[in-house]
């Protein structure tokens, strides 16, 4: 739900709004239109805040192939250090670039892909593509 925050002027005599000059801020947060004071709404009930839930996120489970190892690579046990330390090198890895801004065709910057936000590493396994 949006609530639009500024518009136009307000006339105490007429009591009316004036066409807007400009297009209204917009905003995600609650506004109280009536009075707020004692907690309760007109009907005495008390007032009910809800939030607006989160939009689904899409989570995708990919392969990464790593090249240049050594021969005798072996991947780590899961929980290990060398695990932990593994999968946090290779996550700040892809994640530099899965977020890196480019220039869009417009001049502005994006994300790489937009609405990205981690990555997380569960196993490493040593399966040839």
């Amino acid at each position: 739900m949006k609530f639009p925050v500024q518009g136009g002027t307000y006339n105490a005599v007429s009591k009316k709004i004036s066409k807007h000059l400009q297009t209204p801020f917009i905003s995600s947060d609650r506004v109280c239109i009536r009075s707020c004071g004692g907690g309760l709404a007109g009907g005495g009930g008390a007032i009910s805040y809800t939030t607006t839930p989160a939009p689904p996120k899409i989570y995708y489970n990919i392969g990464l192939k790593m090249v240049g190892l050594a021969n005798d690579f072996q991947a780590p046990e899961i929980g290990s250090q060398e695990f932990n330390e593994l999968a946090e090198r290779f996550s700040r890895q892809v994640e530099s670039v899965l977020s890196q801004p480019k220039t869009a065709s417009s001049g502005q910057k994006q994300q790489s892909v937009p609405g990205f936000e981690e990555v997380v590493v569960t196993e490493f396994s040593e399966y040839v593509f």
